[in-house]
């Protein structure tokens, strides 16, 4: 089941990739996290449905959200990666961008949101349930998403 649910995480991105040097990184990294925020509130009702019919609504739901993923997470990567090497770049005082330098950072700070997200996610869902946890994981993606909307000026995000 979750290797159907990581085919749009993998399958999709080059897509989205796309997209966004058509519109514009922003715009489908905001389109992403709507699209997540969406599937899981979805989730958060799906698991009061049951037999096949709630299975086949945690997998669409699920499928929805790793979309939203595929949408969002390269062009992040992408976005630090570039900045993280024209710091560094420039804190060495040189123009010869290293793709490498970026690396290094970039995967602790993906193995350590792995690794909070886990921990904080279980933690979560000892208080409020699976329901709440997705409420509240849902919520904080929205309001993420309407804050970006709302500060893209002050955070000069293309």
């Amino acid at each position: 089941m979750i290797g159907v649910l990581a085919i749009p995480a993998y399958g999709l991105q080059m897509f989205w990739i796309k997209q966004a040097d058509t519109y514009g990184k922003f715009k489908i990294i905001t389109l992403g996290l709507f699209i997540s925020a969406i599937a899981l509130f979805g989730l958060s009702i799906a698991g009061s449905i049951g037999g096949a019919i709630g299975i086949a609504v945690i997998v669409t739901f699920g499928m929805m959200n790793s979309t939203g993923y595929a949408a969002g997470y390269p062009m992040s990567q992408s976005i630090f990666a570039d900045e993280y090497n024209k710091a560094y770049a420039k804190t060495m005082n040189t123009n010869i961008i290293n793709a490498d330098v970026s690396a290094a950072p970039l995967k602790i700070l993906n193995n350590l949101a792995n690794a909070l997200g886990l921990i904080f996610g279980g933690a979560l869902i000892s208080f409020v349930g699976f329901t709440g946890m997705f409420i509240i994981y849902g919520s904080a993606v929205l309001g993420w998403g309407i804050l970006s909307l709302k500060k893209k000026a002050d955070w000069k995000l293309e």
